[in-house]
């Protein structure tokens, strides 16, 4: 019984001194009005706040609920980097404050998603212009079936079937 305490004890550290890959990515919506304004608001706020070790990757959401939006990906980090990145600073604030926020909307949404390779398709850092995205939100308890779903599908793809 004491080896059973010990090992839920240990157990959730086991998955934390795993390294995982991080994509962290926010979905920003302007205003109809201030289309232009928020592009290049936010372009200059890519160019000196994320360009770096921590750069930013855009795309323009055009199909779907969320059409006329942008999203905005960051990584592959672990979660020690996210977590180790810290504030980055008042004047990255005020920034962005100054000429991104203001062309906003109120609609806003931001997420982590942690990179698969028996799940994916393409290498870890095989960055596209263009994305599809498929939102799939799978039943409590149903995560391992999805996952094996998604691997069938794999297989099937990569063959070219």
């Amino acid at each position: 019984m004491k080896k059973f305490w010990f090992f839920l004890l240990v157990f959730p550290l086991m998955g934390f001194s795993q390294k995982q890959t991080v994509v962290s990515s926010s979905r920003y919506f302007p205003k109809v009005d201030k289309v232009l304004e928020f592009e290049k608001g936010l372009a200059a706020h890519i160019a000196k706040y994320h360009s770096g070790e921590w750069k930013w990757r855009v795309y323009e959401i055009q199909t779907g609920e969320d059409a006329g939006g942008y999203m905005v990906v960051e990584g592959p980090k672990s979660w020690d980097e996210f977590d180790k990145r810290g504030n980055l600073g008042d004047e990255h604030i005020k920034d962005w404050n100054k000429n991104v926020a203001p062309y906003m909307t109120e609609k806003y949404s931001s997420s982590y998603a942690e990179y698969s390779e028996d799940l994916s398709t393409v290498p870890l850092a095989s960055f596209a212009d263009k994305i599809s995205i498929t939102h799939v939100f799978p039943k409590p308890g149903l995560s391992s079936k999805v996952e094996d779903v998604i691997k069938k599908l794999k297989k099937a793809w990569e063959s070219g079937t």
